[in-house]
């Protein structure tokens, strides 16, 4: 039986069989019971479409290297030499989880750790895994539609490593290096600074080309096959996301290019209502961003439709009027308080201040919360009372939120938003 702390390579494989042939996990089975062995002697198998099919349990000792079997995981690729692209994507994907498991596991090529005239895998593992290591402070991109930033790494059915925030689709992040043995990894998100930990399967180098220049502006979108709303689904993407423009509208939709799930690049096409182009002009109204949210459900650090908090609320709507916000209430108000402009239109306290000081965009702090007037009666908010993303009456929800969160702390105005807040290009 292998152990954990026994494994000292990862070594890679090719069938050795003609690129045409389009083999999976259970020919190199067949093929090595064929040999008189107990089944396929690797541990993971890649076939030319990129899935990646189990072959012998990781704690079995393999059989694919002489005399380093007892200390090795093998992993074959399907083919002889013209291996696919998507074939290298897994095999990517499959080396940076493995590597959490086995940080220190060598990666390297059949011909590397037998002496005999085999060439297997015909590729320079060493050279190739250079490039594709995202373990060394490198960038990469969020490949998931939406996935899950913590500060303390989850392990296993873990109960009480509680969602931080979250990362939307075309994110860009820097890699620490800090990895646990369960496939995460410690990044620092480029949009806002915000550093956590992160699955290491949702986070990809794509290949080129691939340079966001748009961001979908509608709650949620899809990436269809064809520029017809009929055509098939290939991909799911929240507001937010970000996705590469390539031409001119073709009745109604944009062609455009995405990551996908295995670090793929799709190309598709999406409405042109909902993305918004990185160079065109944009709703400054961050309100009616809000109010695209109404009825979204109330997640403790979430920040997509399918569930988000106040902060997560106010930094997106904020985002898709080009405005950078950190992403939690106490460094928004502290970043505000500390602009040239903004003790001029601090209110402390502003619960003394009549209906008509309030006016649409502005923002009102208590300890730990935030929203947006929508008007001077009212305001809208990510809460946990409605446990939804909801308006109402300003005086109601002011009455409500003192009993928990105590008075507000501050009223910033949107004419002094504009003023203060650096303009972003994350949106």
């Amino acid at each position: 039986m292998l152990k954990k702390e026994m494994i000292t390579y990862l070594i890679i494989h090719c069938s050795d069989t003609p690129d045409i042939d389009d083999l999976r996990a259970t020919d190199i089975h067949n093929m090595h019971l064929g040999f008189g062995w107990d089944g396929a002697g690797y541990h993971h198998i890649i076939c030319r479409d990129g899935q990646i099919e189990p072959g012998r349990p990781s704690y079995w000792q393999g059989a694919h290297v002489y005399g380093q079997n007892k200390n090795s995981l093998g992993i074959c690729l399907i083919g002889r030499q013209n291996f696919t692209t998507a074939q290298m994507n897994s095999l990517s994907r499959l080396l940076h989880h493995l590597k959490c498991q086995y940080p220190n596991a060598e990666i390297v090529g059949h011909r590397d750790v037998q002496d005999t005239s085999k060439t297997c895998p015909n590729f320079d593992v060493g050279s190739w895994w250079a490039g594709e290591n995202l373990l060394n402070g490198q960038t990469a991109f969020v490949i998931a539609p939406v996935t899950g930033m913590f500060q303390t790494p989850p392990e296993h059915m873990q109960k009480i490593s509680v969602l931080d925030t979250e990362l939307l689709s075309g994110e860009a992040v820097v890699l620490s290096g800090q990895t646990t043995d369960n496939g995460f990894v410690h990044i620092t998100a480029l949009h806002d600074g915000y550093q956590g930990w992160v699955k290491l399967a949702d986070l990809a180098k794509p290949p080129e080309p691939f340079t966001a220049n748009a961001k979908i502006c509608q709650p949620f979108s899809v990436l269809t096959t064809d520029p017809d709303v009929k055509s098939a689904c290939l991909h799911q993407l929240p507001f937010g996301a970000a996705v590469m423009v390539t031409g001119p509208k073709e009745k109604g939709f944009l062609p455009v290019i995405v990551l996908n799930c295995d670090g793929m690049i799709l190309t598709g096409f999406i409405p042109e209502a909902q993305i918004q182009p990185d160079n065109e002009p944009c709703n400054e109204d961050w309100t009616d961003w809000a109010e695209k949210f109404i009825g979204a459900p109330y997640k403790w650090g979430g920040r997509s439709v399918s569930g988000l908090d106040c902060s997560a609320l106010v930094q997106l709507s904020l985002a898709a009027s080009r405005h950078s916000l950190p992403r939690d209430t106490g460094p928004q108000l502290h970043l505000l308080e500390k602009q040239t402009h903004a003790h001029d239109t601090l209110h402390n306290p502003p619960d003394d201040l009549t209906a008509g000081d309030f006016g649409r965009g502005d923002l009102i702090y208590w300890k730990g919360h935030v929203a947006i007037c929508v008007n001077a009666q009212s305001i809208i908010h990510a809460n946990s009372f409605h446990n939804c993303v909801a308006i109402e009456p300003r005086e109601t929800a002011f009455s409500r939120i003192v009993s928990s969160n105590g008075p507000p702390i501050a009223h910033i105005r949107k004419d002094a938003l504009r003023q203060i807040l650096p303009a972003s290009d994350d949106f």
